[in-house]
């Protein structure tokens, strides 16, 4: 079974918001590490932490660059069967 859970995405290393998808894409390439997902709900399964460390099946559905103030671009990330995380 598959878990929906929304999140915020940050750069691991100085805390900043992802301003768009493409970055997103490209640092979650170079390491999931340098990614940081933080829950924006508080109902449901709740997921924080470096996307590294995302369990399988569970799908990330991320609004940024803020999922609060500022809805500009939309994502999932999942850890696939092959141990990758992939940003779609």
């Amino acid at each position: 079974m598959t878990n929906f859970i929304n999140v915020g995405v940050k750069r691991t290393d100085n805390g900043e918001p992802i301003t768009n998808k493409k970055l997103l894409k490209a640092l979650v390439k170079e390491d999931p590490y340098f990614v940081t997902a933080y829950p924006t709900s508080n109902m449901g399964t709740q997921f924080s932490g470096p996307l590294n460390k995302l369990p399988m099946g569970n799908n990330l559905v991320v609004t940024g660059p803020d999922p609060y103030t500022d809805r500009r671009w939309h994502a999932n990330i999942i850890r696939t069967v092959r141990d990758e995380v992939r940003v779609s």
